[in-house]
């Protein structure tokens, strides 16, 4: 049985130096979904395989709205979901994503109160996993200072 088919649309100028937490969870989801991915920062705007094999299960973009990816992901009549990049403008009520996966809670009330979404759209899929990540004895602990995050010229 084949895997899920998934379209990754992304907006990364230089790859080699992509290595963060999104970087992680989409290979992660390459054990179950096959990921087909699109850089459009590359000058590519169509889908790296031909019109007649359209055949994708879900379209994952990554991007804020009013950017090239969500303007891109706007003209595609698949089902779509935003991992959501930035909060600099709200989001369009004319073009809807199925989901949206958002990072910290405020975001989710920001969704919420600016827009038609309902609380079932709105995933929380970023941040800390404070069952791996955390101190249990601070007292032992060699660092002042814990903070999260990957620093990159693109970011």
């Amino acid at each position: 049985m084949s895997k899920p088919r998934v379209l990754f649309v992304y907006d990364i100028p230089d790859e080699r130096y992509w290595k963060d937490g999104l970087w992680a969870a989409i290979n992660l989801l390459g054990e179950d979904f096959q990921i087909v991915p699109l850089n459009l920062a590359l000058g590519k705007t169509d889908p790296p395989f031909p019109d007649s094999d359209w055949n994708i299960d879900f379209m994952l973009g990554w991007g804020g709205f009013n950017s090239r990816v969500d303007k891109w992901l706007s003209r595609s009549p698949f089902k779509k979901g935003l991992c959501l990049a930035g909060y600099g403008f709200p989001p369009s009520e004319d073009f809807r994503y199925d989901v949206i996966f958002y990072e910290e809670e405020w975001a989710k009330q920001w969704l919420l109160q600016r827009s038609s979404y309902r609380p079932e759209q709105l995933v929380h899929a970023f941040g800390v996993n404070t069952d791996i990540f955390n101190i249990s004895d601070p007292s032992t602990s060699v660092w002042d200072y814990t903070t999260v995050g990957a620093f990159s010229e693109w970011k």
